[in-house]
């Protein structure tokens, strides 16, 4: 830009363009000495927008995000995992009832809200209490709650070990119960799970034949809460390897498979049932008998025993030289006579020379003195 001044009144023209011509002069130098330098900084600029424009802006920096939520099983996962449970025990899912959804919520509900795991509900109504304030006329019903800090999704709360006993797999497995609602609260990290299941009245069920009135697959009484159902005691196997249950009373099919670590539908296939209904007296099979394995007969040669031969030794008889006996002269009895009186003389001769001798040693040593 060129560098303007007002002219004084006081300076003629003259003095104003020589003024004005040094200000100009000294602009365009100062522009020619910083062109080189206005230069590279319009190339590094220039440089910049090219590299953006084909590498692409510069990543942020990476921030830790934040931990997710835990993901809370919604109540109609937890009648998914029910109702999976369900078909691979051989059974038919529950349909959903919107009143058995309203109760089983709302008591979830308050059980968060008093923070204490409980089937009493508000004014220390029971289950039966609440369906019947409901207009539920039910026939048979049961209800399964749970209390816990950990992040379970609906299988997990199925199959957990709080609902292992026979009480709460009554609710999730019994043939009697049609319909089921399910309901989910949370109260600082602590989460509040209900199951209603029931059947109403005029819905049937899998009651037994009025001349068994002890089945297993009877029912609880009318208006009543759960079945309670008899501890299935195990049995050993058989020196086969099979295993066998006798039915007693109260005990029900789901209950024999949950004792023995089987499913309903394994026995159900072993015993050839077309239902879950079974009766005091039956004799179920939980194993089958190990098949046995006949042997195959494999024709084996008979060893016979090798007779060794016996080598006899025969010896022979070597011939030893045989001494020639010598032949003695005969002698007769005068010349025998004759040797033995030369024997007897010569004795005699000798002992007399030998006490001639013994006779002359002292008189030896006596001369010596």
């Amino acid at each position: 830009m060129i560098p303007t001044v007002g002219i004084p009144k006081s300076q003629d023209k003259f003095d104003f363009l020589v003024q004005w011509s040094k200000r100009l002069c000294r602009h365009v130098q100062y522009n020619v000495a910083m062109f080189p330098f206005r230069i590279g900084d319009w190339l590094w600029k220039a440089a910049f927008l090219v590299g953006v424009i084909l590498i692409g802006p510069a990543p942020l920096p990476a921030w830790a995000a934040p931990p997710s939520a835990p993901s809370l099983a919604t109540a109609y996962e937890l009648i998914d995992a029910v109702n999976a449970y369900r078909a691979q025990n051989g059974l038919p899912p529950y349909s959903v009832n919107p009143t058995l959804m309203q109760l089983a919520q709302s008591h979830a509900e308050y059980m968060a809200s008093i923070g204490v795991v409980t089937h009493t509900g508000p004014g220390g109504t029971s289950y039966r209490d609440r369906l019947t304030a409901a207009g539920y006329a039910f026939s048979f019903a049961s209800e399964n709650i749970l209390g816990t800090s950990a992040n379970l999704t609906g299988w997990e709360i199925v199959t957990s070990p709080y609902w292992a006993d026979p009480d709460h797999q009554y609710t999730m497995l019994s043939p009697n119960l049609r319909e089921i609602g399910a309901g989910v609260a949370e109260n600082n990290g602590r989460w509040y799970y209900v199951i209603d299941c029931a059947t109403p009245k005029g819905s049937g069920g899998s009651a037994s034949p009025p001349s068994l009135p002890s089945s297993t697959a009877a029912p609880p009484s009318s208006g009543t809460i759960r079945a309670r159902p008899v501890t299935v005691i195990p049995n050993t196997p058989l020196p086969d390897g099979a295993i066998k249950h006798l039915v007693r009373p109260g005990e029900t099919l789901w209950a024999i498979a949950i004792a023995y670590q089987t499913t309903v539908a394994q026995l159900k296939t072993y015993n050839r049932l077309t239902s879950n209904t079974i009766y005091p007296g039956m004799t179920l099979i939980i194993v089958p008998p190990a098949p046995t394995l006949t042997p195959t007969l494999t024709p084996t040669e008979t060893s016979r025993p090798t007779v060794t031969p016996f080598l006899f030794r025969t010896s022979t008889p070597t011939s030893s030289p045989t001494s020639t006996p010598l032949s003695s002269p005969a002698v007769d009895r005068r010349s025998g006579s004759l040797i033995l009186g030369l024997i007897v003389g010569s004795s005699l001769i000798l002992a007399g020379a030998l006490a001639a001798l013994s006779a002359r040693k002292p008189l030896a040593s006596h001369s010596e003195e």
